[in-house]
């Protein structure tokens, strides 16, 4: 039984809103994209993908490609979080991430983490976050699970980077498996060769660097694969283009058993390798995107899930025992 998805929009307590942004991409059934932000939006929805997708699961250490530069970062990097009673709570033991991230967000991030390091990034970001339900019949009801945080959205208005970050779903502790980074550069915009510099200043040579397209036109993609022993590409990438990852929505199960999907190839989602890549659009480059995509954490989670609402399923089905007054 796979577990029907209903996604929504939900406003977490204290937190500020970025006011009815559409999920990015050309999948979106609705759009409804504010003055202010329709540049960035614009810019998003070049760098999105179609396909299948959902949610995803916790992730432990991640190994780094053999081409990427090695980083690490502390995840308590705001451990001195406020208790909400005036005090500040006692720092627990760091927790340290390792392999490649994307503005200092790493993959099996927390969500407290993930928003640390873009305030961090961006002081003046806000944020939008998008809740799911896993929805199931029992008995002839309908019923649903809690809302859980399924994609984090941060953006401002000011600035011309948005970042979207998709969390594994319950029933284990929500953590990041795939992480978009969409800039907009319209101002002083740099050339391909400086922008593709920058990365390889951090990220190392890549695997792979395609260009098509002529003149101003050209899109670039740079590609660093994930060279661990028996990792196969569970998803088929081809051309410029970012690969079709979901994010905002649908199934990554669904993708890996489809058209983009090498899932015999690999034999189990256990030997998925992740996924990083940069898209550059013209030149000097106006947009760019960058994609971080844990597979094997995103599928594993989708299974626990699946699994999870089948055991609230048949909880649910069991008959009643007390019989009636007649």
């Amino acid at each position: 039984m796979a577990a029907d998805v209903h996604t929504g929009l939900r406003a977490l307590p204290n937190k500020r809103r970025i006011e009815d942004m559409p999920h990015p991409g050309p999948c979106n059934n609705r759009s409804h994209s504010p003055r202010r932000f329709a540049p960035l939006l614009f810019a998003f929805a070049l760098a999105a993908g179609c396909g299948g997708g959902s949610t995803e699961a916790p992730q432990g250490a991640v190994s780094t490609p053999a081409s990427a530069a090695p980083a690490s970062a502390t995840g308590a990097q705001n451990a001195a979080a406020s208790t909400g009673t005036g005090t500040t709570a006692p720092a627990r033991s760091p927790r340290t991430y390792s392999g490649p991230d994307i503005a200092g967000i790493f993959i099996g991030m927390t969500q407290a983490e993930v928003e640390a390091v873009i305030r961090a990034y961006d002081p003046e970001a806000v944020f939008q976050y998008n809740q799911s339900t896993y929805r199931y019949t029992a008995l002839d009801r309908r019923l649903e699970t809690e809302p859980f945080l399924s994609t984090l959205v941060a953006g401002a208005e000011n600035r011309s980077v948005i970042f979207q970050v998709r969390f594994s779903p319950p029933p284990g502790e929500g953590r990041v498996v795939g992480i978009r980074r969409n800039h907009n550069q319209r101002t002083a915009p740099l050339t391909q060769a400086d922008y593709a510099a920058s990365l390889v200043d951090k990220y190392g040579a890549p695997s792979e660097d395609v260009s098509s397209g002529e003149g101003n036109r050209v899109q670039r993609k740079l590609t660093w694969r994930d060279t661990r022993p028996g990792r196969v590409e569970c998803v088929v990438s081809s051309g410029t283009n970012l690969p079709g990852l979901p994010l905002s929505g649908g199934n990554i199960l669904d993708t890996l058993s489809g058209p983009q999907g090498n899932l015999a190839a690999a034999g189990a989602v256990d030997n998925c390798a992740l996924v990083m890549t940069y898209q550059l659009n013209q030149d000097p480059v106006f947009q760019a995107g960058g994609l971080l995509y844990d597979v094997e954490a995103a599928a594993k989670g989708e299974q626990a899930a699946q699994e999870w609402v089948r055991a609230l399923q048949a909880e649910a089905s069991r008959p009643g025992t007390e019989r009636p007054t007649l």
